[in-house]
């Protein structure tokens, strides 16, 4: 196995701060198998509330397949789903009848006795109904696996709590508490959870007492017998892996895969701050991978991944830990912000891996890049949709996915990388410093990269993340004229005349961004010339003298601008034409693609 080249404890050393104090969530919950729920009580201590508090809006993410129906059209309608609200406490004050529920929403009112600036408490009993028909999470094969699965407070941003309208492909929002939770289930069965602090048994039922710092939700991943458990140590990380034993032939490559990537997160972006990781293959409900806070699920490794796409996939879900679990964007309202940004890290992560371009996808000796995938896949919805959209206002799942995960990374590369190598960095652990364990909006992501040049301005960097524009460059024509200057020879003092030429490459621009790209000329020589412009809309000559003549143009050399929308038009060589661009994308290449969207579920 190839030996991790980062060291993470140094990493940690050098970048760990102070430990934020966060508001406190209790919970303690039992599983009852027979009656298909999970209930109990949360409680939530708000240390410094605001004193004009009126209510506090809780969030109960389980109500909303309740209420759609094209997410559960095999539910019976007599048959309980969500969650239930049997009481309501505001520092004591029974406010339960005052309580009001809507959708996702529970707003519990504050009595004006409580309107002042000392700490708040609100309890609440519930029961959360356990479905066997969800879209990822729920009972299966006599395992459980939920998130979101009691009320917590909703985020609140200013002077409001905020309102989620989740779609299909939402995920839940909340803000980070630190949490202490006990968790009661049969011991026939096991909570796999990350902050296992002590286990009691009595009577047949098992207390798993967990504390969970920093984080938005306490996920309940509960296995049936039969898994087994590998740990590995990285650097300061314990790192947990549950498998069954017919799995067991990837628990080497998945530990080795999360620990360069772990490594390299820490180094190129902060520090992973907590002394653990669980990962769970082949848990209930996991198609493909999520990421949870702390906990990774990930699908068996059956044969419809090729290694080149679990690899993907655990890599994935892995640098969520950071575009999720510590950088807490609103994935309801942004999906971009964790996903985009994540399947860019992907990306760097796996040629990190391999030395090389790192394929994603690599199987019967065909093999297919990042790029050629992503493009392929973003091309249906390149100008049909921007990047920034809202969960739900994505038609159907292809759009959100496509759109996200591969526009949406397309749009990030673009953006970066027109940074130079100090100042990308430079970037990404200043925005790892100033909102880890907050809530990054899209105006925060891009006021921090407007500081850095090319960069002018927050509406430069917003043009670009919005853009719609089908985007093309492209190398229309070159042409050489030969002329001649006059040189004296040294050897016989004769004049003798020495031939120049002057090379012409003709450009057009289809809705170029306003940023500095190459315009590189090799020469028949053998030598190369990048010259920096910035391109305006329409046609365009650049005129350049030497002593060999021009063959071949190339725009974008770098790809740097990847929202190109065709590169394949990018170059032009007077021997041979075109094709100095990316390696063209077959249709096998796209059929394949389409096969394999289908199972990657994140």
């Amino acid at each position: 196995m190839r030996t991790l080249s980062h060291s993470l404890g140094l990493v940690l050393l050098m970048a760990a701060g102070p430990v934020t104090a966060f508001d406190k969530l209790t919970i303690d919950a039992t599983l009852n198998p027979s009656a298909q729920t999970i209930n109990g009580r949360v409680t939530v201590e708000f240390s410094v509330p605001d004193s004009n508090w009126e209510e506090v809006l809780f969030r109960l993410y389980s109500n909303f397949p309740c209420d759609s129906p094209s997410t559960r059209t095999d539910l019976p309608d007599n048959k309980p789903c969500g969650t239930e609200i049997h009481g309501v406490t505001v520092n004591g004050a029974d406010v339960r009848n005052e309580a009001k529920i809507e959708g996702t929403d529970l707003d519990v009112p504050i009595p004006k006795a409580n309107h002042s600036s000392g700490p708040l408490e609100i309890t609440i009993d519930f029961a959360t109904h356990i479905s066997d028909t969800g879209m990822d999470y729920g009972r299966q094969a006599d395992g459980y696996f939920l998130y979101g699965w009691f009320p917590m407070p909703a985020p609140r941003r200013g002077n409001e709590w905020l309102k989620i309208q989740y779609g299909p492909e939402s995920e839940l929002v909340g803000d980070c508490f630190d949490i202490t939770a006990i968790i009661h289930v049969p011991d026939s069965l096991e909570l796999v959870s990350p902050g296992i602090a002590h286990i009691d048994s009595t009577d047949g039922i098992r207390a798993y007492t967990c504390n969970l710092q920093e984080s938005h939700d306490f996920p309940v991943c509960i296995l049936p017998k039969g898994y087994e458990s590998g740990t590995r140590t990285l650097d300061h990380i314990q790192l947990t892996i549950r498998y069954r034993p017919e799995d067991s032939v990837v628990l080497d490559t998945v530990a080795e895969q999360i620990g360069h990537t772990m490594a390299f997160m820490s180094e190129n972006v902060g520090p992973y701050p907590f002394g653990e990781l669980v990962v769970v293959i082949g848990g209930p409900w996991i198609r493909g991978g999520l990421e949870l806070p702390r906990l990774i699920l990930l699908e068996r490794p059956r044969s419809r991944f090729a290694p080149a796409l679990y690899r993907s996939l655990v890599v994935h879900e892995t640098i969520h830990e950071w575009f999720y679990g510590i950088l807490n964007s609103n994935q309801a309202l942004d999906p971009w912000m964790d996903e985009a940004a994540t399947e860019y890290f992907t990306e760097r992560v796996i040629r990190d891996i391999s030395g090389g371009e790192g394929d994603r996808f690599s199987y019967w000796g065909i093999s297919a890049s990042f790029q050629d995938m992503r493009r392929l896949a973003a091309r249906s919805v390149w100008t049909l949709v921007p990047v920034t959209l809202r969960s739900e206002q994505y038609a159907e799942p292809f759009e959100y996915f496509n759109a996200v995960y591969d526009k949406g990374c397309l749009v990030v590369q673009t953006l970066v990388n027109h940074l130079n190598d100090t100042d990308r960095r430079r970037f990404w652990h200043d925005y790892y410093q100033q909102f880890s364990f907050r809530s990054p909006t899209p105006l925060d992501f891009v006021t921090l990269l407007a500081q850095y040049p090319p960069y002018s301005s927050v509406s430069h960097v917003q043009h670009i993340l919005n853009s719609n524009e089908p985007i093309d460059y492209q190398v229309e024509d070159i042409s050489i004229r030969e002329t001649s200057r006059n040189d004296t020879i040294l050897s016989d003092s004769a004049a003798e005349r020495v031939s120049q030429y002057t090379t012409k490459v003709t450009c057009v621009f289809y809705h170029p961004l306003p940023l500095p790209v190459a315009l590189r000329v090799e020469y028949l020589d053998g030598t190369a010339r990048d010259t920096t412009i910035v391109p305006d809309p329409g046609y365009h000559t650049y005129s350049f003298v030497g002593s060999s003549p021009g063959q071949t143009a190339i725009l974008d050399p770098y790809y740097q601008i990847s929202l190109d929308v065709n590169l394949l038009n990018n170059s032009l060589s007077r021997q041979g034409g075109r094709g100095v661009a990316l390696r063209l994308m077959s249709g096998l290449t796209f059929l394949l693609q389409s096969l394999f969207q289908s199972v990657w579920g994140f």
